[in-house]
């Protein structure tokens, strides 16, 4: 499947990489927002400041 249409990363896996692995939120996000999902998704990030 990844050589049609390069979508090659399990989303709970990698929030679960993100998590483990970034420190900050910003970091994180910007991991997340790089990404190509396996499947269509929409993730929902909150931090604790406005």
């Amino acid at each position: 499947m990844e050589f049609y249409t390069h979508f090659t990363k399990l989303v709970t896996f990698t929030v679960r990489m993100a998590l483990e692995k970034k420190s900050t939120f910003e970091e994180a996000r910007e991991m997340l927002m790089k990404e190509h999902f396996i499947a269509p998704s929409y993730l929902i990030i909150a931090g604790t400041e406005v």
